[in-house]
C-alpha cells in the first residue's frame, strides 16, 4: 500500500532535491525522486552526491517507521555500481539490519526506473530523543505519514 502523497512533504533539503517518501513499513522505507537537470553532473550522469542524499534520506525514514524515531546519520558507506546515465527516475529502499538502544543500522539500494540498481550502501543512524529532536527542527518529520505493520 502506498502512503497518501498529502502526508509526504519533507523538510526543506529533501524538499529542494525533489524527495518523496513513497511506502514505509515497519523498518522499511522507500524514497523516490524524479532525475532533473540540476540532479546531473559534467558528464551527464546523476551526482553521486544526489544518490547519496536519495539513499540517507530512505535510511532515515525507514529509522522513524520504527516508532516515530528520530534520528541523525552518524556514518554511512555507499557503492557506486553503474552511472546513472539517460535515467528519469530514481528511487531509494532501505530496511533495517540491526536496531540497538542508540544506534540503528539500514541496508540501502538505489535503483533506476527499469529496477537496474545504481548502488549499495550501509548507512548508521543515532537515535535522538524527543527534545533534541524539537531543538533540531525535525519535529514534524514525517509525522503524518502511515506505517504499514
Amino acid at each position: 500500500m502506498k502512503a497518501d502523497q498529502e502526508n509526504l512533504e519533507r523538510p526543506d533539503f529533501a524538499r529542494y532535491n525533489g524527495l518523496k517518501v513513497t511506502l514505509l513499513k515497519e523498518g522499511y522505507a522507500r524514497v523516490d525522486m524524479d532525475v532533473r537537470p540540476e540532479h546531473l553532473n559534467p558528464i551527464n550522469s546523476i551526482h553521486g552526491g544526489a544518490i547519496f542524499t536519495l539513499a540517507d534520506s530512505a535510511s532515515g525514514s525507514a529509522v522513524y517507521s520504527l516508532g516515530n524515531l528520530r534520528s541523525t546519520s552518524i556514518d554511512a558507506n555507499i557503492h557506486y555500481l553503474r552511472p546513472g546515465m539517460g535515467k528519469s527516475h530514481v528511487y531509494a529502499e532501505a530496511s533495517v539490519i540491526k536496531q540497538g538502544r542508540k544506534v540503528v543500522v539500514t541496508e540501502v539500494s538505489v535503483k533506476d526506473q527499469d529496477g537496474e540498481e545504481l548502488a549499495v550502501g550501509i548507512f548508521s543512524n543515532m537515535v535522538l530523543d524527543s527534545a533534541k529532536a524539537k531543538e533540531s527542527g525535525w519535529s514534524d518529520f514525517l509525522t503524518n505519514i502511515p506505517v504499514e505493520k
